[in-house]
């Protein structure tokens, strides 16, 4: 009776330990991690290899580290994308991507990729091209540019969610698996 026990318990720990211990990865992405792109770039999509929660998201960066704002961020099954509303000048960028997994557990990553379009500007071009730009504009236009940058942080602080939850979700399930394998003891134990 004891063997019987002790089977069914291992049984019903190796039907829940997998889910618990399983954590999606980042499966592919467009463009690619490393990938030099040739050609306007519209949109940038990450898959993963299991369904991922609202709330996932992502953020592109330009080789100085400033951030460039995506449109329509949006969770789709095991998808994550958001448009690039803007044509991005030749250069280095990073995706630094945020996840909330099926399971509950926040993951975050990151990849990189180029651009390099015969023609383009580079980003160094379009900051002395802007810089030369800044530096005609009146003291009226620069104080029009101040409060949007200031709108800008504000906007960049309210977009970050805090996933306080998701440590929660194991241990919660492994009480729930200890509280059946006791109940089952005991009623076991009531038929003899």
């Amino acid at each position: 009776m004891k063997g019987k026990i002790f089977i069914f318990t291992l049984l019903l720990l190796a039907m829940f330990v997998p889910t618990a211990f399983a954590h999606t990865h980042l499966e592919s992405s467009n463009p690619a991690d490393g990938q030099e792109v040739s050609e306007k770039l519209d949109e940038i999509t990450l898959t993963f290899g299991e369904k991922i929660e609202q709330g996932s998201t992502f953020q592109l960066l330009d080789e100085d580290g400033q951030k460039i704002e995506l449109e329509n961020i949006n969770v789709d099954g095991t998808q994550l994308s958001g448009v690039v509303p803007t044509d991005l000048p030749n250069g280095r960028y990073k995706v630094n991507w945020d996840i909330i997994a099926a399971d509950g557990h926040q993951m975050e990553g990151e990849f990189s990729f180029s651009i390099n379009i015969a023609g383009n500007e580079t980003t160094e071009d379009q900051t002395i091209s802007k810089e030369k730009t800044d530096r005609g504009n009146s003291e009226s236009n620069n104080t029009d540019q101040n409060s949007g940058a200031e709108k800008a942080e504000t906007n960049t602080a309210s977009d970050h969610t805090d996933h306080g939850t998701s440590p929660y979700v194991i241990p919660v399930i492994a009480l729930l698996l200890l509280l059946v394998i006791i109940v089952f003891f005991v009623l076991l134990r009531r038929r003899k």
